[in-house]
């Protein structure tokens, strides 16, 4: 079985974002968020937190675009 990036599996879906301003791909934000959640956030505060403070980890474990995670 070929190996596929956890954020690969959220190309499917629809970005409703703007172009304009667009830094990161919908499916990494989408994989912070999921992170996040598992490791126990509970709201956007939780999860801007909980990037900021595992964003070296989630640099090392997923390929950003921009080179660093997504955060608030």
């Amino acid at each position: 079985m070929p190996q596929v990036s956890f954020p690969t599996h959220f190309d499917h879906l629809d970005d409703p974002r703007r172009d304009q301003g667009k830094m990161h791909e919908l499916g990494d934000i989408l994989t912070v968020a999921l992170c996040g959640v598992l490791a126990g956030a509970e709201g956007w505060k939780d999860l801007a937190t909980y990037a900021r403070l595992k964003a070296g980890w989630l640099d090392e474990q997923l390929d950003f675009e921009h080179g660093t995670a997504p955060s608030a």
